[in-house]
């Protein structure tokens, strides 16, 4: 039997600012996080102006913020951030949208470029099905690099990791895809609405708008 499904980007959807500065204050502290700005500011620039790649400029500042640093006590700060941080960035009126979708019986899936460190305890106590998110790195003494594992979960690679986990779970090739919903804020997440039934671009007050009808779905829109 198909299950509906309800796909919700983070940042900028669920979130009223990006959460990864925040994260990152709470991982280092405020002095540890303005060198690792610094030292990361040619790369932000770039980004800022068009002439780096938004992955390129991240990953310099996971470098330089988390470079190093143990996956463990990273996780326990992630656990943490989930618990007190992560609730003061929410819209409440998105949260309520999350769980008008829960209430229809749909698989809500947490689709976003932040990292699993937060991302997967905090999808886990509101009753997220699943996570799709960036994860670090790790060196062979789980270590954070600094890098992306698989590069970051954004544009059309979240669609790609989309169609994947659904292929892992049966859906694909076997009618199990019923009708899909997706919210976003920011034009990058365009492949994911696109490749849902019901589409919503999240206005900067917060509240869901239709966005125009999209393609037909098909996994081969994920290539």
């Amino acid at each position: 039997m198909s299950r509906d499904l309800a796909l919700f980007d983070f940042d900028g959807a669920l979130t009223r600012r990006d959460s990864l500065l925040p994260f990152l204050r709470e991982a280092i502290g405020p002095l540890a996080l303005a060198r690792a700005l610094a030292a990361s500011s040619p790369w932000l620039a770039g980004h800022a102006f068009g002439l780096t790649g938004n992955d390129d400029a991240r990953e310099r500042l996971l470098a330089a913020a988390l470079g190093g640093r143990d996956i463990e006590d990273l996780r326990a700060v992630g656990a943490a951030f989930a618990r007190d941080g992560v609730p003061r960035l929410l819209r409440e009126s998105m949260m309520a949208e999350v769980r008008r979708r829960r209430d229809e019986g749909r698989l809500c899936i947490l689709v976003g470029a932040s990292l699993d460190l937060y991302l997967e305890p905090w999808a886990s106590s509101e009753g997220f099905d699943h996570v799709i998110c960036s994860r670090l790195a790790l060196d062979a003494e789980s270590r954070a690099t600094g890098a992306l594992a698989g590069g970051s979960c954004r544009g059309r690679e979240k669609v790609r990791r989309i169609y994947a986990w659904l292929s892992a779970q049966g859906a694909i090739g076997q009618g199990g895809i019923g009708h899909c919903a997706a919210y976003a804020r920011f034009a990058s997440d365009a492949p994911m609405l696109d490749m849902a039934d019901e589409a919503f671009w999240v206005d900067a007050a917060g509240a869901p708008k239709p966005a125009p009808k999209p393609a037909p779905r098909s996994p081969a829109s994920a290539a």
